[in-house]
């Protein structure tokens, strides 16, 4: 017998043991409210789903100071070196005019106009209005200070107002083009000022302050500035007005003394209640549900305060300092539901917190992989006690607000990675927790102390236990079994016994435990998963189900007992690698149906690790690639997936670890930690998002193409840049375009938010973008309206011109007569010449554009295929050779992914020029034949020939030294080359000279890349 080791030093939740301490300082305080500090639950440690932009994702800075989602739909970041936007793709990094002075952006907005404003650290305003910028600060005269703490815009009566709150020269209003300063003079205490806000009271508007020496009010009617009774004196930072019970508040946050509330006229201080372990407050925001709000500190964190007072989101390592100066909450329609902190060096973290919460319980191991889950079952009034079992770390608790480590050190386990818990109730109270462990056998716990139970103490089979299962199957008798490697065994309160001797039990090893009712007179029967099927135990009698019954793979190692939407039980099997399945059980013959003939899309992956069911019945399924859940409609289900991006700490789950908590909340471990998600809170986005559309010129100048613009006449190229502003799942988002005029149709779904066309006849033209975000929502489409000129030639006028003239001709030969006769003919002639050289000139320019891959600006497919049918036409009269090279970029793709489509396509000309100018041979002639595949035509030459330079241009390729970091041949560019050489005959296709070089390129890219390989 072993004793519990004691509390896990380090690993209670930060800052709780500070949080009652300021709940006791806060009582004895003037104006304070004592509140009682709460013991955290296991979910309210959980990170919500999140992601961090910092400088490698483009951002220019690690310190966020201000957040502003723009008109147009975009978000802007102002950091300490220079603003960023986002679209939902990309961050573009936007410097100061003032850059060389400040590029310290403190607060941006956006005017009625359009116009955007910065306010910088010590450099004035900057103002970007239709790609323009200037600058207003102190040395021209029209600003008080050149520090800028806060923007505001205000709709007064005369119009749009900005209000410009500075650190050491008061506010200054503009409006109407001109600046006007208020200070000391109309009663302003301080002339630092951090925060403004505009409120229409009942005597008109009113404008709060937030200043150095406490919180003012300037109101219209008054013009001055007032303090009123009761309010903070001392520096405030932030403020915020809200209407609560119908109700109206100001909120003010302090920098060194939390929150103050102005309610009814009364001020009263709210900080313990409020959730705050720090009171240096940098700022208060709204959030989408108008009872709450958020509440962000300067080494605190952020804290969400509403009517059962306030909950502090847990961000661990992402948010390490504590420290965030702006919040902004953004809804589905504005791209995402989400919650965008800006911090002191941890970048942009946004926050989605209606999705998977993710666990780390140590914490100097946060991806700790959790390999089984329990909630052990509680008396009335008491909330269960959570344990995960890690890989490598022993068993963790969580109860009464604090982690308590199981391990091998403190004489718990016998191993320190547990793969299994089962908690058993023996009656009159007795509980017990049970951990199966990897190799050091089970362990049972009894609230007080450990036993293990090993080889040498008695436990049968194996010491790598793989599932446990507590069980009243055996006449209402209390049993436990256990899965090992080697077999089934069964605890019965004083000896195990293993499972061996019975006809047709399971052998080997034991994955998977279940059981079910029989619905005959309360009896039960015992589902077993193992490495050789699935078996069923019922009366003393084993049933198999394997290949043979439709599972197509024989592992079993996930097992869920369940209902099905007509209340008729079912059995849920989890495979490795073969899927899903259910069992009708009402039926004894049933076989496993497959989960691919119950769902319309199947899962990403086919290898499942544990299922979950919450209230509603719908079933949660841990697979290789994510979680699955399945909805039932009707008897088939819909089928939803969650990735990282959702919250996961990693995508692949472990075997078994699965667990429903007393509120419904689903909870799976995963190899880098736990995830939990509480169906109750579940947003579901259903909204259309806004898609930006925007197209450009190329060739010479870049210049935008907008809606009715007419363009040409002449070769003409485009790039439509389009992107959907869905701020979650951005990897996800895809798109889909049709040009109306050329195309009759929308294209496939593709992930690449741009498009380029060229040699564009003359018409008019409608570009359409659809887009489509994570959700499955698709919005648009967006157009773009344009025309392609026509050249003079094609005109209607110049025709008719061109006719006009003829006639003018033979009137003035039928006026001279037989004299002139000749004369006026040759004339007529001439011009007819010139006329028919213009067209075939035209139409010779139509067709080689024809023949030109827009791209390399080598001919292309059509042309390939073309010259392919004349030369070898001529080889068979002449009686001559004919060699083909096919030459292969290798890893292209990979170059794609890693570099962009822009880089590809200069990678692909680069190619295109050296495969060219290494034709020394006039006849030799090279095409794109499509992608990153290009074809060399060699008349009359030999294989050694066609061999000798198809090695001297890979190695001219390979020389151009193109960086390829993705590639697994070489870091830089290389190609692979396939030859076929033949002599042709009459009647023969060319296509069998195609196929043969088709395949020695195959055998030369199956052969390690880099490398020329012949045809036989």
């Amino acid at each position: 017998m072993h004793p519990a080791n004691a509390p896990l030093c380090g690993r209670r939740r930060p800052g709780y043991a500070a949080l009652a301490a300021l709940g006791l300082a806060l009582a004895a305080a003037p104006g304070g409210i004592a509140a009682e500090a709460r013991v955290p639950s296991a979910w309210s440690l959980g990170q919500p789903a999140h992601r961090v932009f910092l400088e490698s994702e483009s951002l220019p800075h690690a310190t966020v100071h201000a957040l502003l989602l723009a008109s147009d739909g975009r978000l802007w970041a102002g950091t300490q070196d220079g603003a960023a936007v986002y679209d939902g793709a990309d961050w573009r990094v936007v410097d100061l005019p003032t850059r060389r002075l400040s590029n310290f952006v403190r607060d941006i907005a956006e005017t009625a106009d359009g116009a955007l404003w910065f306010a910088t650290q010590s450099a004035g305003l900057a103002r970007l209005e239709r790609g323009l910028w200037r600058v207003f600060d102190s040395r021209t005269g029209e600003l008080p200070d050149d520090r800028i703490n806060v923007l505001r815009t205000v709709e007064g009566e005369a119009g749009q107002e900005l209000w410009i709150g500075t650190h050491g020269g008061g506010i200054a209003r503009y409006r109407a083009g001109a600046f006007e300063w208020l200070g000391a003079e109309r009663g302003l205490t301080s002339n630092r000022v951090w925060d403004l806000l505009w409120r229409q009271g009942e005597a008109g508007g009113e404008l709060w302050v937030a200043s150095g020496a406490g919180v003012l009010r300037w109101s219209a009617a008054g013009n001055r500035f007032e303090r009123p009774e009761g309010a903070p004196e001392i520096s405030s930072s932030s403020l915020l007005a809200r209407v609560s019970d119908g109700v109206a508040e100001i909120w003010a946050g302090t920098y060194g003394s939390g929150v103050a509330r102005l309610r009814d006229g009364r001020w009263e201080w709210r900080n313990a209640d409020a959730g705050l372990e720090n009171l240096y407050v940098t700022d208060l925001a709204p959030t989408a549900d108008p009872e709450s709000f958020w509440i962000a500190t300067d080494g605190g964190g952020v804290v969400r305060y509403g009517p059962d007072g306030g909950e502090r989101l847990e961000l661990g390592a992402a948010l390490s300092s504590g420290a965030v100066y702006r919040v902004l909450e953004t809804t589905p329609e504005e791209g995402a539901r989400a919650v965008w902190l800006g911090t002191r060096n941890h970048g942009l973290i946004r926050i989605a917190d209606r999705h998977w919460r993710s666990f780390a319980p140590v914490a100097e191991n946060p991806r700790l992989a959790v390999t089984a889950l329990l909630f052990e079952p509680a008396g009335e009034g008491e909330e269960p006690a959570l344990w995960l079992g890690t890989d490598g770390r022993g068993a963790l608790r969580w109860a009464k607000g604090a982690w308590t480590r199981h391990d091998v050190a403190s004489g718990a386990l016998g191993h320190d990675s547990v793969l299994a818990f089962a908690a058993l109730e023996w009656g009159a109270g007795r509980r017990e927790v049970w951990a199966g462990t990897r190799n050091g056998g089970i362990a049972r716990w009894d609230g007080r102390r450990w036993q293990r139970f090993d080889r040498p103490g008695g436990l049968p089979g194996s010491e790598l236990v793989q599932a446990l299962l507590a069980s009243r199957s055996q006449q209402g008798r209390t049993r436990l079994w256990a899965g090992t490697r080697a077999g089934l065994a069964s605890w019965d309160g004083s000896r195990w016994r293993m499972v061996d001797g019975d006809p047709g039990a399971p052998q080997g090893s034991v994955v998977a435990l279940a059981e079910t009712p029989t619905g005959e007179g309360g009896g039960w029967e015992l589902w077993v998963g193992t490495t050789q099927g699935l078996f069923r135990e019922r009366e003393g009698l084993w049933r198999r189900y394997a290949e043979a019954e439709g599972l197509r793979n024989p592992t079993v190692q996930a097992l869920h007992a369940s209902r099905d939407a007509a209340g008729r039980p079912v059995l849920w099997l989890g495979t490795d690698g073969g899927g899903a399945y259910r069992l009708d059980l009402d039926d004894p013959e049933a076989r496993p149906l497959p989960l691919a003939e119950l769902a319309d899309t199947p899962p990403a992956s086919d290898v499942v690790y544990a299922f979950a069911e919450d209230l509603r019945g719908r079933l949660f399924v841990s697979t290789n690639r994510g979680i699955v859940r399945l909805t039932p409609a009707g008897r088939r289900f819909v089928l939803e997936s969650y990735g990282v991006h959702h919250g996961l700490p990693s995508g692949q789950g472990n075997r078994g670890a699965a667990a429903v908590d007393a509120g419904g909340r689903v909870w799976f471990g995963t190899v880098r930690g736990a995830a939990a998600f509480d169906p109750s809170t579940e947003s579901v986005d259903r909204s259309e998002k806004r898609l930006l559309l925007e197209g450009a010129l190329l060739g010479g100048a870049l210049r935008p193409l907008r809606t009715g613009d007419r363009i040409g006449p002449g070769p003409v190229r485009i790039r439509f840049e389009y992107r959907l502003l869905s701020f979650f799942g951005e990897e996800l988002t895809r798109y889909r375009t049709r040009l109306d005029g050329l195309e009759g149709a929308f294209g496939d779904w593709t992930a690449r938010p741009e498009r380029e066309v060229s040699a564009l006849p003359p018409g008019s033209y409608r570009f359409e973008v659809l887009g489509r975000d994570s959700a499955g929502n698709t919005s648009g489409p967006v157009a773009l309206d344009f025309e392609v000129a026509p050249a003079l030639w094609q005109t209607g006028w110049a025709r008719w011109a061109a006719l006009l003239f003829a006639l003018a001709g033979l009137a003035g030969i039928w006026r001279a007569r037989d004299a002139a006769t000749k004369r006026r003919e040759q004339a007529l002639q001439t011009l007819v010449a010139a006329r028919t050289r213009q067209l075939e000139n035209a139409n010779a320019l139509l067709l080689d554009l024809s023949y030109l891959d827009p791209v390399t600006s080598i001919p292309n497919r059509r042309r390939f295929d073309e010259l392919l049918s004349e030369e070898w036409r001529r080889a068979v009269r002449a009686g001559t050779r004919l060699a083909l090279l096919m030459v292969d970029v290798d890893a292209f793709k990979a170059f794609n992914d890693s570099y962009g489509h822009q880089r590809g396509d200069d990678c692909l000309r680069q190619v295109a020029a050296t495969l060219s100018d290494g034709l020394s041979r006039a006849g030799d002639s090279v095409a794109r034949y499509g992608g990153e595949e290009f074809a060399i035509l060699l008349p009359g030459t030999d294989a050694a020939g066609a061999f000798l330079l198809a090695e001297r241009l890979r190695r001219q390729i390979a020389g151009l030294a193109i960086p390829h970091r993705a590639s697994a041949v070489a870091p830089h560019l290389t190609v692979s080359c396939g030859i076929a050489v033949r002599s042709p005959s009459a009647g023969e296709d060319p296509g069998l000279l195609v196929a043969a070089a088709d395949g020695a390129l195959y055998a030369a890219k199956n052969g390690g890349r880099n490398r020329t390989a012949m045809a036989d």
